[in-house]
């Protein structure tokens, strides 16, 4: 054999051993978690900036899987972000993180001047509201059918429509999340065009879930996890 080739062998020996003596991390030192997209965009919540925090705040691997609520269900997935508390519509079986990762409320927004209180629901009989069909799909009329006539709602194109149309007096109030700091709602509010009722007609939080069925799942995972979104949320 010659020197070269030997040197070779030897040299695919060490490297194997190296490799052998480097020791994998604990399963459950890995995580897999699914991450619901558009909900997130739809938020304005970016979805690495959160997952990194995480990381850093528990020593853990993430690993972004492909969303597939059986898989939660089962427990092949560890966790799920994001999930609306109390709604019935994440995945089950789950066990919600506290603190959510964000929360929507959801204002009644009027033109400035146009209500003598705002710390209490006026009585919206008779007056025109906005509407656009993203809210329409995602059931926000009808859990605040209680609050406001549907009959007397117009669709408008999105956010921005309805905002031009309360402006333009064609409506007379519509209902909105505030969490756009830096979108043509939060401008008008500081042009002290519009306001908004202190009273939220709905909060709506979201939260990181792990899976009841995850091989992971204890009260010291669940305890490191909650404790780095709350490092997490506090630098947010």
């Amino acid at each position: 054999m010659s020197l070269r080739v030997l040197a070779a062998v030897l040299g695919g020996m060490l490297c194997n051993a190296v490799q052998a003596a480097v020791p994998l991390p604990p399963p459950c030192e890995q995580l897999y978690l699914a991450v619901d997209e558009p909900l997130l965009d739809a938020a304005g919540v970016a979805a690495g900036p959160l997952l990194q925090a995480l990381e850093k705040n528990t020593g853990l691997q993430l690993h972004v899987r492909q969303e597939s609520r059986d898989a939660f269900d089962a427990g092949v997935l560890d966790m799920w972000l994001a999930v609306e508390e109390g709604s019935g519509d994440g995945p089950q079986p789950a066990r919600v993180l506290q603190p959510p990762v964000w929360q929507e409320q959801l204002l009644l927004w009027v033109r400035t001047g146009e209500l003598s209180s705002l710390e209490s629901w006026p009585q919206l009989d008779g007056l025109r509201g906005g509407y656009w069909a993203k809210q329409q799909k995602a059931g926000v009329l009808q859990q605040v059918q209680s609050l406001v006539r549907l009959e007397d709602l117009r669709q408008q194109k999105g956010a921005d429509a309805a905002l031009q149309a309360l402006l333009a007096g064609e409506i007379d109030f519509f209902l909105a999340d505030d969490h756009d700091r830096k979108g043509a709602l939060q401008q008008a509010r500081k042009d002290g065009l519009i306001e908004a009722l202190e009273q939220p007609a709905q909060i709506r939080s979201y939260h990181l879930a792990l899976s009841r069925q995850s091989a992971c799942h204890d009260k010291a995972l669940v305890k490191r996890l909650e404790q780095a979104l709350k490092k997490a949320m506090r630098k947010r």
